[in-house]
């Protein structure tokens, strides 16, 4: 009886264990805001995918999800009227596998124009 308890107890374990993985802030200055913003980005990983949230002076803009069938995810969203948009994908990973092993790497625009790519 003991075997049939233990089982399902680690599959329980294993599947509601996350990772929160966030990058530093990083400046940017948006040609199309008048003062610096400070960029970041959050994953919480779990077993089977991944949400990504996106920050602009630590107001949660953007967020999406990853899973092992699509290696990408593309957050749209908005700060002070103006659009922001965030291009994320596992750096690395094969095209035709379900690895998703490895960092992401978000490109984020503003208003059309890229200012910062980060790694985490």
């Amino acid at each position: 009886m003991k075997k049939y308890l233990t089982i399902p107890g680690l599959l329980g374990l294993l599947c509601g264990c996350t990772t929160i993985t966030r990058t530093p802030a990083v400046r940017v200055a948006p040609p199309s805001a008048k003062a610096e913003w400070s960029v970041s980005a959050k994953d919480d990983s779990s077993l089977l995918s991944d949400t990504i949230t996106l920050y602009v002076n630590g107001t949660r803009v953007a967020a999406g999800t990853a899973n092992p069938f699509r290696h990408s995810v593309h957050l749209t969203g908005s700060h002070e009227q103006h659009a922001i948009l965030g291009d994320c994908n596992i750096v690395g990973a094969p095209r035709t596998s379900l690895a998703s092993t490895g960092a992401y790497q978000c490109t984020v625009y503003i208003d059309g124009s890229k200012v910062t790519r980060l790694t985490f």
